[in-house]
C-alpha cells in the first residue's frame, strides 16, 4: 500500500469516527443546533473549505484531487464540474473571511470538545498530505497554503 492510499485510508476511518463524535456532543446538548444546524454536517463543510484550497492552490484541479474529495465524501464530480463549481463560488476559497472562520471554527470546537478538536485537526493534516501528493507534484503555492492551514487550525 502506498503512503498516499495510506493516508486516504485513515482519513476515512477518522473522518467517520470525527462524525460519530460530532453525534455524540449534539446529542449531550453541547452544540446548538438551533444556531448552527448539524454538526458534523458544519465541519464537514470546513473541512471542505480546507481541502479545496489546497487543491485549488496550484491554480488547477487534478483528476485525482478530484477523485479522492469523491472518495472521502460521496461525491461524483468530474474535474470539469468541480472546476465549474468553484468558479461559481461567492466567496473566494482563499479570502480573510473564510480564514477567520475556520479559526473561529476551531476556537468554537476547542471550547466544546478537546479531544474532538484534536480529531479535526488530524483531519486537516491528513487531507493537506493526501491532496498535495495526489497529482505527483507540489507546488510552492501548494506548500504555503499546507502551512497557512496548518497555523489556522493550531
Amino acid at each position: 500500500m502506498s503512503k498516499i492510499q495510506e493516508y486516504a485510508e485513515s482519513f476515512k476511518l477518522k473522518y467517520e469516527r470525527f462524525l460519530i463524535g460530532c453525534d455524540a456532543v449534539q446529542e449531550e446538548g453541547d452544540w446548538s443546533v438551533e444556531n448552527l444546524g448539524d454538526m458534523g454536517a458544519y465541519y464537514t463543510r470546513e473541512l471542505l473549505i480546507m481541502i479545496l484550497r489546497i487543491i485549488t492552490a496550484d491554480g488547477w484541479v487534478s483528476q485525482t484531487e478530484v477523485d479522492y474529495l469523491n472518495e472521502f465524501f460521496g461525491f461524483t464530480y468530474t474535474q470539469k464540474e468541480l472546476d465549474k463549481a468553484l468558479d461559481g463560488l461567492e466567496t473566494p476559497l482563499h479570502s480573510i473571511s473564510n480564514e477567520k472562520l475556520i479559526i473561529d471554527s476551531m476556537k468554537l470546537l476547542r471550547s466544546i470538545n478537546a479531544r474532538l478538536a484534536a480529531s479535526f485537526r488530524e483531519l486537516v493534516l491528513l487531507s493537506c498530505g493526501i491532496m498535495s501528493l495526489s497529482d505527483g507534484i507540489v507546488t510552492e503555492e501548494e506548500k504555503e497554503e499546507i502551512a497557512k492551514l496548518r497555523a489556522l487550525v493550531e
